[in-house]
């Protein structure tokens, strides 16, 4: 069940964590999406599918099989919270937003060794508001805590990894927050900008998020909003410069305007 919260979410996906493989098949049988945190897949279904990048890296074995368990989970959560991630990670919410339900499968014996389920969950948890829930256990429920920075974590994520518009960007990023870097750079492909400072791309990309809200809900363009297709081609190399240059992640830049 969801969890009430004074903040409203910017999704209502609720996300499962199971190490039995009977509740895999159970949850597919139920129209959920299954992802395996798993070197295979046992399991062959259409919505099932792999998300081995979840596992833990190298180091945080090491560290575990040198007795630093603190070492190992704080390598890990970087890892969880890192650029290399964050593809796979939008993976995942954007499932929780178009499909509501999804369980994550860990085998029971590298859970078990390394931590893998606490450690995602405090992630999930930290950066995204989102509690983890045990499936079929009614006394472990998921849920979402929302708050200004896990919705703007949710929605930069998303956007900057193509799984939403900008017009749903726009309405989803809480309005006193400053879009990261890289989303910054994907906003001004779609107006005549050129380069320019720091100040001034912050200053025209929320001024942007501004226009789009307000021809969404009105129906009338703004200036701002005119797109020049000739421009974006010549611009194009500028910009993808930027966002696979850029440091900015998950919440980094979540500073009033």
């Amino acid at each position: 069940m969801n969890v009430p919260t004074q903040y409203p979410p910017v999704m209502d996906g609720l996300l499962y964590a199971t190490i039995d493989m009977g509740a895999v098949k159970d949850a597919l049988q139920r129209g959920w999406i299954v992802a395996m945190v798993s070197e295979t897949m046992p399991v062959q279904h259409p919505n099932c599918g792999s998300l081995s990048m979840l596992l833990p890296p190298f180091p945080v074995l090491e560290a575990y099989s040198n007795q630093q368990p603190q070492m190992a989970r704080a390598i890990y959560l970087e890892y969880l919270n890192s650029i290399e991630l964050d593809q796979t990670i939008s993976k995942v919410l954007g499932c929780l937003r178009n499909f509501k339900r999804v369980l994550l499968y860990i085998e029971p014996d590298p859970n078990k060794e390394f931590h893998i389920l606490d450690t995602i969950a405090e992630f999930m948890l930290n950066v995204f508001g989102l509690r983890i829930g045990m499936y079929n256990h009614p006394d472990m429920p998921a849920g979402i805590f929302a708050s200004p920075m896990t919705n703007f974590n949710i929605a930069d994520c998303l956007f900057r990894n193509g799984a939403i518009s900008k017009e749903e960007y726009a309405f989803m990023i809480p309005p006193e927050c400053v879009p990261s870097n890289a989303s910054c750079a994907l906003l001004l492909q779609s107006i005549n900008f050129g380069m320019g400072s720091i100040e001034e791309v912050l200053k025209v990309t929320c001024q942007l998020l501004h226009e789009i809200r307000q021809t969404v809900t009105t129906g009338r363009q703004s200036p701002v909003m005119i797109i020049n297709d000739k421009d974006i081609a010549q611009q194009k190399a500028q910009i993808d410069s930027i966002v696979q240059n850029s440091k900015t992640i998950y919440g980094d830049q979540d500073k009033p305007i």
